[in-house]
């Protein structure tokens, strides 16, 4: 099941990277139904997978089934 589910993830931190991780190694979960959405272009991990890249948060949270939100909170 988790195969065929295209995941987005709000925010590209530590948090992130340790959950796609996670996901990969341990799950039928491809790269190419993840996605990121990101402010730039500047992590070497999501450089080195298949993982897609997305610079706006509204096309993440209108085409995917699961969001998962990786962000500081701010005060």
């Amino acid at each position: 099941m988790l195969s065929s589910l295209k995941m987005g993830f709000l925010g590209s931190g530590t948090l992130c990277q340790n959950l796609i991780q996670g996901y990969l190694n341990h799950s039928s979960l491809k790269p190419e139904n993840i996605f990121v959405s990101l402010k730039s272009v500047k992590k070497r991990f999501f450089e080195t997978t298949k993982i897609q890249l997305l610079f706006n948060n509204e096309e993440l949270l209108e085409h995917h089934q699961i969001i998962f939100l990786c962000l500081k909170p701010r005060i």
